[in-house]
């Protein structure tokens, strides 16, 4: 063999050995893959694999079903709990019979799964997918099958379309569990199911009934071409998720008040959606219902959710409406000349428009499109494409209307935002402001807030009442005809802290939990009972709830008293007459005993040996003077003990011991301060030595220096059904203003108002029939301080100033 030809061959070698080498490779990494498995290619292998609890791979295209009752009824598969079925991709299974899951975690993926039974023949078909209260997951499975459709004439079936039907239950006369769940995974275009049935009744011969909790969990993509049926089960929960193109259509989704459904990612056409107890749309998932839906029941929409109900003319939510954050909010879609009426409470912000989620279409100007007792106005908000065009969506009169070029002729109170607020007030705390501190923000009927200022000159606090929450909540006719309801409490603002108001009592509190009610319009009728606060209720702009406790203070730890260097060898005994008023010294002295019966020559000696009589009787002899005399001295020297004799005498007596000057025996420290004060039937003794004076209790009195000047009413403006009022503002600025007004002249159960703020020139009321004659007063007041007393200093009233409405 010549080089040439060597060199040839042992290319040729190295070729022939890497060929051989690769295929080797490769069969040692599929089985490295799949060496967790057992590889089935027919009925039997797989039935053995089920049997032994192995993971089958199904290794081309295998037929399995072929156990016969005697009646000729097909008897299902069954596939053990933990079970794992995969094709990777190139597998098939086709079953002539049902297939029962008998534990839970099945899984069966990247395989086509397909029910070949059929009605042809008349035979009975056999395409259910049993659950059994176990769980089951298909991952990337194929489950559509092409029927005969009639082509074959009567030897085949007459359906188009060969598809199974997914039972929680199980086959009859079989167990079942409690807990049916149905996850789809990697749906693709050949995942088609016929329905979903997570709740249904048994059939004799052919199945056994679920009722129990259930779980569906699935892939947008799916395609089911009945529904979903829930209406017996317990605790279900159905949702769809999508990759945000998705969509989908049902027939009908059916439940009841344990049912759940929500959406994300994807957009569900569904023409009869009955009695769901609760839908959530978010992360931009869509709910379109068909004509055939008469209600939905609670709704939630966030997160770029959607619910277009423009397909149905006279849509309603019977339950509650909720909406997202004004950062996270969903879409609301009607119809042009559509409506929506919401029953329950409505919570968040949900921004609303006609035509379609993508584009907002017409909109008609004056159309009320959402009507509801509950909710404000910041609920619902129109797409910015129409705020653009001069479309306001204005809440009054118990809906949302659409205007355009709106102009608001008086502005009107429609929401109150509860900031923050104590759960729990302890009432010997009540004079803490930051324990019992609410930050409240009130808020038109377009959603804008009003200032501080704006708060204080309409007052909108004074509208509240606090009532005992057992009878706020309570249906009992005994309990409406209650008159204690009420916990004397009112707000008061904070000028140095925006939005802030305190809880002040202004009675007699008692403990309990009670409902703090605020109202839209300050009240014109007096509640007395229970029964008329509730008939108040559409006047409520925010219930908030507050229990108040009375816990005794920390108690105070008394401080101990310096000793006294020398101590009186007898307590001091006074007997006074009812008449008589305790005297004051200006240095610790001897106290002399005070008798109801006076002497004849009362003396006054700092003599030891002198014996001072004391006439409560004033005549010429006897006289007290500030000077030292011979007749009358009282010594600034400490004295010894003095001997007091309790007994009336007709002259009583203090004995003093002398001492010497230069050591004092003994000092005594006041415990208690007199009030200093002169009785009519005696004259009291006045010290003539220098030092501290005596202290006094001095009440707080108003003189006529403190007189405010007052002001009077201008104009009333009347407008629909509101009244302003307008006063003149004194040339210096008072604390407030006080107004009582009352429907006749005697002022017979007039109203009060309190306003607080001295810039404040006009006031709001609410006038509910036309053709009444009011009668007004108003005077200032300011605030001063007295000594270390506070006062509030009233002007006279103002002339009464009459109104016609």
């Amino acid at each position: 063999m010549t080089g040439k030809w060597k060199c040839v061959c042992g290319w040729l070698l190295c070729i022939c050995l890497l060929i051989g080498i690769i295929p080797t490779a490769t069969v040692n990494a599929q089985e490295t893959a799949v060496a967790d498995y057992v590889t089935v290619q027919d009925e039997t292998s797989f039935m053995r694999a089920l049997a032994q609890g192995k993971n089958i791979l199904v290794d081309g295209r295998i037929t399995i079903g072929s156990e016969v009752e005697s009646n000729g009824q097909m008897r299902p598969v069954q596939i053990p709990g933990g079970t794992v079925i995969t094709g990777n991709g190139t597998g098939s299974i086709t079953s002539r019979s049902p297939i029962q899951i008998v534990g839970d975690d099945v899984r069966i993926s990247d395989i086509e799964l397909v029910f070949s039974s059929s009605n042809s023949l008349n035979s009975v078909p056999h395409r259910e997918i049993f659950l059994a209260g176990h769980s089951l997951t298909l991952d990337n499975v194929s489950t559509y099958l092409e029927g005969a459709a009639g082509s074959l004439g009567g030897l085949g079936g007459t359906e188009k379309e060969l598809l199974p039907s997914v039972y929680a239950g199980a086959y009859y006369d079989t167990f079942c569990g409690n807990m049916a769940r149905l996850i789809i995974e990697h749906a693709n275009k050949m995942t088609v199911f016929q329905k979903i049935e997570l709740s249904h009744d048994a059939v004799n011969g052919q199945r056994t009934g679920y009722n129990g909790e259930a779980w569906f969990q699935s892939d947008a993509a799916v395609k089911i071409r009945e529904g979903i049926a829930a209406q017996s089960n317990g605790l279900v929960n159905i949702s769809f998720i999508g990759d945000g193109s998705d969509e989908l259509s049902l027939s009908y989704v059916k439940g009841n008040i344990n049912t759940k459904m929500s959406l994300q990612g994807c957009t569900l056409f569904c023409n009869q959606i009955e009695s769901v107890s609760q839908i959530v749309l978010e992360e931009n998932g869509c709910l379109q219902p068909g004509s055939q839906t008469q209600q939905l029941e609670n709704v939630t929409i966030k997160k770029g959710g959607c619910l277009d109900l423009s397909s149905i003319s006279g849509a309603k939510i019977a339950g509650s409406f909720t909406g997202g954050s004004n950062e996270a909010y969903g879409i609301l879609v009607l119809s042009s000349n559509g409506g929506l009426q919401i029953d329950g409470q409505i919570q968040g912000v949900t921004q609303f428009q006609t035509g379609n989620r993508v584009i907002s279409g017409a909109l008609y100007d004056k159309h009320t499109y959402i009507r509801s007792a509950y909710g404000k106005a910041g609920n619902f908000i129109l797409s910015q494409k129409d705020i653009n065009n001069k479309y306001s969506l204005i809440h009054k009169d118990g809906g949302w209307t659409v205007y355009r070029n709106y102009v608001e002729s008086v502005r009107e109170v429609d929401d109150l935002e509860v900031i923050s607020c104590p759960e729990q007030v302890n009432m010997n705390e009540m004079t803490d402001p930051q324990a019992t501190a609410l930050k409240l923000i009130w808020k038109d009927s377009q959603g804008k807030r009003y200032e501080t200022d704006e708060v204080e000159q309409e007052q909108f606090y004074d509208a509240m009442v606090a009532i005992r929450s057992s009878y706020w909540q309570s249906n009992q006719a005994e309990d409406q005809k209650q008159t204690d309801w009420i916990c004397p409490i009112h707000l008061e603002s904070d000028e140095e802290a925006p939005d802030t108001y305190y809880l002040v009592s202004h009675g007699e509190m008692k403990a309990g939990e009670y409902t703090l009610l605020f109202f839209k319009e300050p009240l014109e009728e007096e509640l007395v009972t229970v029964a008329d606060v509730k008939a108040q209720k559409s006047n409520i702009l925010k219930e908030v709830m507050i229990r108040f406790v009375q816990e005794s203070e920390q108690p105070v730890i008394p401080t101990k008293k310096p000793e006294q260097t020398a101590k009186p060898t007898k307590e001091p005994e006074q007997t006074a007459s009812p008449t008589q008023s305790p005297e004051a010294s200006s240095k610790p002295s001897a106290t002399p005993a005070v008798s109801n019966k006076p002497s004849a020559t009362p003396e006054v000696s700092s003599k030891p040996s002198a014996t001072p009589e004391v006439s409560s009787k004033p005549s010429a002899t006897p006289e007290v003077s500030s000077k030292p005399s011979a007749t009358s001295e009282v010594s600034s020297k400490p004295s010894a003990t003095p001997e007091v004799s309790s007994k009336p005498s007709a002259t009583p007596v203090v004995t003093e011991t002398p001492v010497t000057p230069e050591k004092p025996n003994a000092t005594i420290i006041p415990t208690v301060k007199l009030e200093q004060a002169a009785s009519p039937t005696q004259t009291p003794l006045k010290s003539n030595v220098p030092g501290p004076k005596p202290t006094a209790t001095v009440k707080a009195a108003v003189t006529s220096k403190h007189k405010q000047k007052g002001t009077f009413f201008t104009k009333a403006r009347v407008r629909k059904k509101v009244l302003w009022i307008y006063w003149k503002k004194p040339a210096k600025k008072p604390a407030g203003y006080q107004i009582i007004y009352a429907a006749n002249a005697k002022m017979n159960k007039k109203k009060t108002i309190t306003i607080k703020k001295g810039t404040i020139v006009s006031r709001k009321l609410t006038v509910k029939k036309k053709g009444k004659k009011y009668y007004f007063k108003i005077r200032t007041y300011q605030k001063i301080s007295i000594g270390k007393k506070k006062r509030t200093v009233y002007s006279d009233w103002s002339k009464v100033y009459i109104v016609n409405t």
